[in-house]
């Protein structure tokens, strides 16, 4: 069996059971639920496909999916390895096992939190640092996921490497890069918010 990384650090165990709840209601539309068998090891489901319609994130990579690209991938040798379907515009909706550790989120990493993912697209970070992604000091147990920078003035420096294409820094201007999209239940309380955070972390 393999299992996803466990979260490394304290969970309140009390907004958590309470996060669970909230998740049932809303996020499992997409992302299906997470029950453990008689051992203890996750009970496998298969994502779902989710049309672009309904998520309506960057498109970037959708467009780039065509007729002429499926002929590709049918006279390539790695056409058994390369799969297409005629489902149309659309994602599998990724399950969220192990998913505090695998920030920044979307198909395109354009959203560097959780917290972030839960805030309305025009409210979302436009910029933010990938330096030392991996490290624990780039980690915000509070938003699950990377930090964003500490004030104004950092912002405005990574503003400016932005604009300069540093590759480091995230940047949603860029084409491909948009973070639009993925804004269900972006309405929900701020303690709604945190208690779905504290049962991601238990995934």
């Amino acid at each position: 069996h393999f299992l996803p990384p466990k979260y490394p650090f304290p969970v309140n165990r009390v907004l958590a059971v309470k996060g669970k709840q909230l998740f049932n209601r809303t996020c499992t539309h997409c992302h299906g639920s997470y029950e453990n068998d008689s051992e203890g090891f996750p009970i496998y489901q298969q994502p779902r496909f989710i049309p672009w319609a309904v998520v309506r994130t960057d498109d970037d990579r959708i467009l780039g999916n065509t007729p002429a690209f499926d002929a590709i991938v049918e006279r390539s040798p790695l056409r058994d390895l390369i799969k297409h379907t005629d489902l149309g515009q659309g994602y599998f909706a990724p399950r969220l096992e192990g998913i505090w550790a695998r920030f920044p989120y979307l198909h395109n990493n354009s959203v560097p939190s959780i917290a972030a993912l839960l805030t309305k697209p025009e409210n979302r970070p436009k910029v933010f640092s990938l330096k030392d992604a991996g490290e624990r000091s780039r980690f915000d147990s509070g938003a699950l996921g990377l930090t964003l920078p500490k004030n104004e003035f950092e912002e405005k420096v990574l503003l400016g490497q932005a604009k300069r294409n540093l590759r480091s820094v995230y940047f949603v201007e860029r084409e491909g890069h948009s973070h639009q999209g993925h804004d269900f239940y972006t309405n929900l309380s701020n303690e709604e918010k945190r208690s779905l955070i504290e049962y991601l972390k238990t995934l």
